[in-house]
């Protein structure tokens, strides 16, 4: 019986923390958005509360498309101060504000 006992109980801890490392990450679960207020955090480098185009240029979407990146911050922020406030992104993120979002340009 203590044979399986170890590695059973050694698996279920590790599940468990892998479960809690990805709710920390503000994940839900596979094919789900992250947490919105996650990201926005993510995304504030410097914790003023908002994220500036700079900040928003290190993101992974404009690592991966650029010009579909400002487009998309320009299209968010809707009062034109040159920052997102966390309504702006999450407005921008159920596809609220001026613009739709671009997907990535596909290389060929």
């Amino acid at each position: 019986m203590k044979a399986w006992f170890s590695p059973t109980l050694a698996a279920l801890f590790v599940g468990l923390f892998a479960a809690a490392a990805f709710a920390a990450e503000g994940r839900r679960g596979e094919g789900q958005r992250p947490d919105p207020e996650a990201v926005f955090k993510k995304l504030d480098a410097n914790g003023d509360g908002k994220v500036s185009k700079e900040e928003w240029m290190k993101s992974p979407m404009a690592q991966r498309n650029e010009e579909a990146a400002k487009k998309r911050f320009d299209a968010m922020d809707t009062d034109k101060d040159g920052f997102l406030t966390l309504d702006e992104f999450k407005a921008g993120r159920r596809g609220g504000g001026e613009g739709k979002r671009e997907e990535p340009k596909k290389e060929k």
